[in-house]
């Protein structure tokens, strides 16, 4: 069983990386960041630097308002958190706690040691609990992958659902930067969440609204952030079989020796990254050094193996991965598109709570009526 999970979150994972060596648009490791440790990494980044507001102005937010928010939806019975990671005793738990109808909550994550976290925060801190007697699950996976049948189970089962989804998991969007926003992908992120909240429920998001460069540097040029990076780097390396690598001279070098992948990429901290018409700030791998890579040709059809080479020079660079700044406009404007064009839904802002431009809006998730014949 723990093959398949693993290999679930692999999917992928050679082509993202040869893509991403051969130039291509449409790569991004996001996906397999948390994979191979990257998890604790992670949470190193975010403890260890006080300039991260996803971290940091949220918990705030969360811990000033928590209760208030628990009251607005006491009718929940149901609680799912996308995406806990490590900080959901700083998060999430400060509203969780306080809702007094509170039934079972469920975690999910795409790494299986934050959805363990997450639930022992619950055993651990079951005597803050408003409610008693609330069950715990958890869903290893994409919050995009859950399966209708288990969100018509949640709209059965329970007469109110709350989804809640901070630390701007919603515009970490899998595409390189565009010379626009990527509004299509956005609301695609928000439909999955109101999925989630089986139609008739509330949903919060988090999410970043920083415009300066400089804000932005300084949340993100350190050190912790670009172990996390390339250690996720090399772990796409890893899983990449096909894909190998020499240096100028035609010397193999080993791709699995991380000494190997730090002597020739590094995360670059320094240069400006941030696009203020597309919103996005991508975060650059950079070679350090010249060599050759090669990868398997896709083009052959015949079952035999060919390869295709490509010279990689010196400050060759691509986005590992792409953190986009949202707005409560922004938000909005996808919220009511999606009102407009859901046949089963509608979705309306509550209110939205700010500081610094760090942002947690809530919705409300009502059922349309069906059409009349």
């Amino acid at each position: 069983m723990a093959n398949k999970k693993q290999d679930k979150h692999l999917e992928g994972i050679e082509q993202a990386t040869k893509d991403m060596l051969f130039g291509q648009s449409t790569a991004n490791g996001g996906r397999y960041a948390y994979l191979n440790g990257g998890g604790a990494k992670f949470n190193e980044f975010i403890r260890n630097n006080e300039n991260y507001p996803s971290f940091w102005k949220e918990g705030e937010i969360l811990s000033e308002h928590g209760q208030a928010m628990a009251t607005e939806m006491r009718d929940v019975e149901h609680a799912v958190i996308v995406g806990p990671g490590s900080a959901f005793a700083e998060k999430e738990f400060h509203v969780i706690k306080h809702l007094p109808n509170l039934k079972k909550v469920t975690f999910i994550d795409i790494a299986e040691k934050f959805n363990q976290a997450a639930r022992q925060t619950m055993t651990d801190m079951k005597a803050e609990l408003a409610a008693k007697n609330v069950s715990v699950t958890a869903i290893t996976g994409p919050f995009q992958d859950i399966d209708k049948k288990v969100t018509d189970r949640w709209a059965k089962d329970y007469k109110k659902n709350l989804v809640m989804c901070v630390g701007s998991l919603i515009t970490n969007i899998e595409k390189l930067a565009k010379d626009s926003y990527p509004e299509t992908e956005t609301q695609s992120a928000l439909r999955d969440i109101f999925r989630l909240a089986a139609n008739d429920g509330y949903a919060i998001i988090g999410y970043n609204a920083l415009e300066k460069q400089s804000t932005l540097q300084k949340a993100y040029a350190n050190a912790y952030l670009a172990e996390f990076m390339l250690n996720a780097w090399h772990f796409m390396l890893l899983n990449s079989p096909d894909i190998r690598i020499e240096d100028i001279n035609g010397n193999p070098l080993d791709k699995n020796d991380r000494a190997v992948i730090n002597d020739l990429f590094a995360y670059e901290m320094d240069d400006p990254k941030f696009d203020p018409q597309t919103r996005n700030y991508a975060h650059i791998i950079k070679a350090k050094k010249s060599f050759r890579v090669y990868a398997k040709d896709d083009s052959v059809q015949d079952g035999s193996f060919e390869e295709i080479c490509k010279d990689i020079e010196a400050g060759f660079s691509f986005t590992m991965i792409n953190s986009y700044q949202a707005s409560t406009s922004i938000v909005n404007t996808q919220v009511n598109n999606l009102s407009k064009t859901s046949k089963f839904y509608e979705a309306k802002e509550m209110l939205a709570r700010g500081k610094e431009n760090i942002y947690l809006h809530s919705f409300r998730i009502t059922p349309k009526a069906p059409a009349q014949p």
